[in-house]
C-alpha cells in the first residue's frame, strides 16, 4: 500500500525587524552546520562536538541536536547516492564494453600496411 504525500507552502508575513532576525538566525545556523561537516570531515564525532558547539556559537542543546541530525541525514543520502551512481556507472561500463565487443566483430580485417604500399606503388603513375 503506498501512502500519499502532500507538501504545503505558506508565506509568512513579518515585520522588518522579524524578518532581520530570521534571516541572521538562519546565517548562524547555517554556519553552524558547515562547522559541524568541517569537524565531521576532520574524523571528530558529531556527538562529541555537542558542549564546544553550545558555548562556541551560542546555541541551544536542541538547535544543536536538530543540526546534527539534519547533518547526518544529508551524509547518510550522499553515502547511499553514491552507491547507487557507483551500480549505474559499472553498468554503463559493462554496456560500453559489450558494445565494443560487438563493434570489433563487425570490423573489417586489417590489411598489411605492405599490401596498400605495393598497391599505390603499382597505381603510381609518375614511376614509368
Amino acid at each position: 500500500m503506498t501512502s500519499m504525500m502532500f507538501t504545503y507552502q505558506t508565506r509568512i508575513v513579518l515585520s522588518q525587524e522579524d524578518e532581520v532576525l530570521l534571516k541572521e538566525m538562519a546565517k548562524l545556523l547555517s554556519r553552524v552546520e558547515r562547522c559541524m561537516f568541517a569537524d565531521y570531515c576532520k574524523g571528530h564525532a558529531l556527538g562529541s562536538l555537542k558542549s564546544g558547539y553550545l558555548k562556541e556559537h551560542g546555541i541551544t542543546a536542541r538547535q544543536f541536536n536538530a543540526i546534527r541530525m539534519q547533518l547526518e541525514g544529508k551524509i547518510a543520502s550522499i553515502k547511499e547516492k553514491e552507491k547507487e551512481q557507483i551500480a549505474s556507472d559499472q553498468e554503463s561500463i559493462r554496456k560500453t564494453r559489450k558494445t565494443i565487443q560487438r563493434l570489433e566483430k563487425k570490423r573489417l580485417p586489417k590489411i598489411s600496411f605492405s599490401f596498400i604500399e605495393k598497391n599505390a606503388l603499382c597505381n603510381d603513375s609518375s614511376i614509368d
